[in-house]
């Protein structure tokens, strides 16, 4: 055996799959103590925010309707249900209400998919840097506490950066069918989760492969993405009318820089409100200090020319991401945690890593 490989801990781990059922069984153990300890079996209480009692009960709506109306009825008239163009994580709700206890159940699907998301994390990092690099970057994935309770909540955010990362993942593997397929599915899943979201990750796909456009392969992903963007944006949501109608080129230019600093750095300790767990706002005040390293290092990592393509693009899908946020001044931290382990396991940790396979 080579000697590089003899010891193990954690910068030997060689398998995704053994990543993947040691956070499974780590997730699983948190999920089911939480359950066990502090859920109120009879009474739903909100464990982030009161968007909480909008997922419950309208998912419970969707479920009525669909056992009235059928599906595809349902599917034509989710908004006078939800309330939202954002549906599909209502339409992934419905189901679990069939069952006698749909939290127990909601956790053991979500602790599925964070470990998914762990391995997603690990095998991202290990292809565009090293084992340890990727190793670190998946133990600072399990140690992002926000991720933590945002899987033990009704919220879909973790869910989104679950398809955020697997679109990524899928972005910059080699040109093949499946990659393909799996990326345009992604994209399909994230327009019904949150618009921003799906245009992040287009623009990430469009800044990252802008060689494979010539390609067969390239424009039948390129037409694919018009078509759900001009049917969503223009046809089915009618949004552009409304959001060029709120702000000016100008109040875009000059709030930018200032919300990409305070999407990197927030909440800050000030800002933190009554309704956050008490574990979340421990979690800030310490991590506020982290994310002023982090910011650093970011900078330093932006100074380096190696990877400028992968940098490139995730500067262009952080703008997009944050864009709406900078219009509506909204931006807390279930919008940062859906992308800022992401640049954390990519930007951060290489810093402190071997930037070398």
């Amino acid at each position: 055996m080579n000697k590089h490989h003899k010891s193990v801990g954690i910068f030997k781990i060689k398998s995704p799959l053994f990543v993947f059922c040691f956070v499974l069984a780590l997730k699983l153990l948190i999920s089911l103590a939480f359950y066990g300890f502090e859920v109120d079996k009879y009474n739903f209480i909100p464990l982030v925010g009161d968007d909480e009692y909008g997922y419950y009960y309208k998912s419970i709506d969707v479920l009525h309707g669909i056992q009235s109306n059928g599906l595809l009825w349902m599917w034509d008239n989710y908004f006078l249900y939800t309330g939202s163009h954002h549906f599909i994580y209502y339409f992934l709700l419905a189901p679990i209400f069939l069952f006698e206890d749909p939290y127990l159940v909601l956790l053991v699907i979500k602790s599925f998919v964070y470990a998914a998301s762990s391995v997603l994390v690990y095998k991202l990092s290990f292809r565009l840097y090293n084992r340890k690099t990727a190793a670190l970057a998946a133990a600072c994935f399990v140690a992002y506490i926000p991720m933590h309770i945002l899987s033990l909540s009704f919220m879909r955010d973790d869910i989104m950066f679950f398809c955020i990362i697997g679109g990524v993942y899928y972005a910059i593997q080699p040109n093949s069918r499946k990659s393909l397929l799996l990326l345009m599915a992604f994209i399909a899943i994230l327009f019904g989760f949150r618009l921003n979201a799906a245009v992040a990750l287009i623009v990430f796909v469009a800044f990252y492969n802008l060689d494979l456009i010539k390609t067969k392969k390239g424009k039948l992903l390129s037409f694919f993405i018009m078509v759900i963007l001009i049917y969503f944006l223009y046809i089915r949501w009618e949004l552009f009318s409304g959001f060029y109608s709120k702000v000016s080129f100008g109040h875009l230019l000059i709030s930018t820089p200032y919300e990409i600093v305070r999407f990197i750095l927030s909440p800050l300790p000030l800002q933190l409100t009554e309704e956050l767990p008490l574990i979340l706002k421990g979690w800030y005040v310490f991590s506020f200090w982290v994310s002023v390293i982090a910011l650093f290092c970011i900078l330093r990592s932006m100074l380096n020319r190696t990877n400028w393509r992968l940098k490139a693009s995730l500067i262009a899908m952080v703008l997009v991401y944050i864009l709406p946020y900078i219009v509506v001044g909204d931006l807390g931290f279930r919008q940062q945690s859906v992308i800022a382990p992401l640049l954390f396991g990519l930007l951060v940790v290489p810093v402190f890593t071997s930037t070398s396979r």
